[in-house]
C-alpha cells in the first residue's frame, strides 16, 4: 500500500485513502472500523462517508453468483475523540502498557522500511497526542517536524486546527525540551 503515497497533494492528503482502505476491509469482513477522530477534516473521514460507504459496499455485495451476500457497516467510534483523549481513555483502562501497545499503530505515508518517517502528517499528529501526555519515547521522534510546520503555523498565525490542538502542540513541545 506504499504506492499510495504517490497520489499525495496539499498538505500530505491522499484522496480517496479511506475509501480504499474500507473496499480492501470489505474483502475479509462485514464490519470495518475506521480510525477517525474529532480533528480529522476529510470527506472520507465524516459521518456522512461511512453511512454512504456501508450502503455501497453493501450494494455491492448482495447475493449473486460469486457472493451469497453480506451486510457491511463501517462505523467510526472514536470519532468523536482527538488523538489524546483516545490515548488518555486508553491509559485510564489499560495502563501505560495500554499506551505502549497503541503507540504501535501505523498510519505514516512514507515508511522507510516499515518504520515510520517522523515527518509526514500523520507521523506529526501521533506525536503531539503522545508527547502532549508525556509519551514521546514511545514513538517516532517528530518534534522538529512539529517545530517546522504546526509550531510555525501557531507563530504565523496562520493555525487553523482549533484550541485543542494548539494546547496539544504547545503541551507535546514543552514537554520534550
Amino acid at each position: 500500500m506504499r504506492v499510495l503515497n504517490t497520489f499525495g497533494v496539499v498538505d500530505d492528503i491522499i484522496p480517496l485513502r479511506n475509501l480504499f482502505f474500507v473496499a480492501v476491509a470489505a474483502q475479509y469482513g462485514e464490519q470495518i472500523i475506521l480510525g477517525a477522530t474529532a480533528g480529522d477534516r476529510v470527506l472520507d473521514k465524516s459521518v456522512e462517508f461511512a453511512t454512504q460507504t456501508s450502503a455501497l459496499l453493501s450494494y455491492l455485495w448482495q447475493q449473486q453468483h460469486w457472493t451469497e451476500g453480506k451486510t457491511i457497516e463501517v462505523t467510526m467510534p472514536m470519532k468523536g475523540m482527538s488523538k489524546t483523549q483516545i490515548i488518555a481513555a486508553v491509559q485510564n483502562k489499560c495502563g501505560d502498557s495500554g499506551v505502549a501497545q497503541l503507540a504501535k499503530s501505523f498510519s505514516c505515508y512514507n515508511p522507510n522500511n516499515d518504520i515510520e518517517c517522523g515527518v509526514c502528517k500523520p507521523c506529526r499528529r501521533k506525536w503531539i497526542a503522545f508527547a502532549s501526555l508525556g509519551f514521546a519515547h514511545l514513538v517516532v521522534d517528530a518534534r522538529s517536524a512539529v517545530l517546522h510546520n504546526e509550531y510555525k503555523a501557531i507563530k504565523d498565525g496562520t493555525w487553523d486546527r482549533g484550541k485543542d490542538e494548539l494546547i496539544a502542540v504547545m503541551t507535546a513541545i514543552e514537554r520534550t525540551v
